[in-house]
């Protein structure tokens, strides 16, 4: 193995693994655990897999990197992933509103990957993408869109690494205000 990328994560992070014979002498791979999690493989060739982190328990952990063969060779890729606990919402203030409203997300592990880096990719209250308009992986700032029906809404976040975190009835859209 040459390269890990991310090296830590949560369910839903794409992992991309590059190095040599990495099919362990098979045509393809027929399964793949990161840190004992059962992963979707999304590709894999000699030289570069792409594996989507499974459900993990919620909880710090590290483990190996293995792999089932088609040829029923088990392959360790001598490395290792490190599973991150499952991002959490400490605050969302206004906790209503409409569109325009600017919410404050507070938290962590907005990133999904544990290493600080990382970026969010988009925030959606309900069915509804927001605006980003800045984050870190404790503090993301949204101008929220337009929502066709009033009432409380999930906010689910996700990284750019896939990683995805979400919480149901953390915000309340109010219905659009007419003047006459």
């Amino acid at each position: 193995v040459e390269t890990i990328t991310p090296k830590s994560g949560r369910y839903g992070t794409v992992v991309t693994v590059t190095g040599k014979h990495l099919l362990g002498g098979g045509n393809r791979l027929l399964a793949t655990q990161l840190a004992g999690t059962e992963t979707d493989i999304k590709s894999s060739t000699n030289e570069k897999l792409v594996l989507v982190a499974g459900h993990g328990k919620n909880a710090s952990y590290t483990g190996p990197i293995v792999g089932e063969a088609d040829t029923g060779a088990h392959v360790d890729f001598s490395a290792e992933f490190t599973y991150v606990p499952t991002g959490e919402f400490t605050s969302v203030e206004p906790a209503t509103g409409q569109e325009d409203t600017v919410v404050k997300l507070q938290g962590r592990y907005f990133h999904g990957t544990g290493e600080g880096n990382g970026k969010v990719a988009s925030v959606r209250f309900g069915k509804t993408e927001a605006l980003i308009v800045a984050q870190t992986d404790t503090d993301i700032t949204v101008r929220i869109a337009h929502s066709p029906t009033a009432g409380s809404v999930a906010i689910t976040v996700t990284a750019e690494s896939g990683a995805q975190m979400m919480q149901k009835d953390l915000f309340e859209y109010k219905e659009r205000g007419v003047v006459s």
